[in-house]
């Protein structure tokens, strides 16, 4: 509550003081919005995003494991080959 200069309670000054100032307290809130949250940061946005991202990574690292075993065998395949 805003109190005047003599201590008491003044609702209609303190009413429009907070009038005059909330265009830039908003202000203030979404340039520090701004710059503290990055675009896109909903947690359920980044959680599927992760989530994404996760399954690609393992489906590229089965691309390559399977890609390392096939070589190996063929390795193994020349091998027994060049023995008989």
């Amino acid at each position: 509550m805003y109190r005047n200069h003599e201590g008491y309670a003044d609702p209609t000054a303190g009413a429009a003081i907070a009038h005059m100032t909330r265009d830039e307290r908003r202000e203030k809130r979404m340039l520090h919005a701004a710059e503290t949250h990055p675009v896109n940061t909903h947690p359920k946005t980044t959680r599927r995003k992760k989530s994404k991202r996760r399954y690609n990574e393992r489906a590229e690292n089965a691309k390559w494991i399977k890609a390392i075993i096939r070589a190996q065998n063929q390795i193994r395949n020349q091998e027994t080959e060049n023995e008989l």
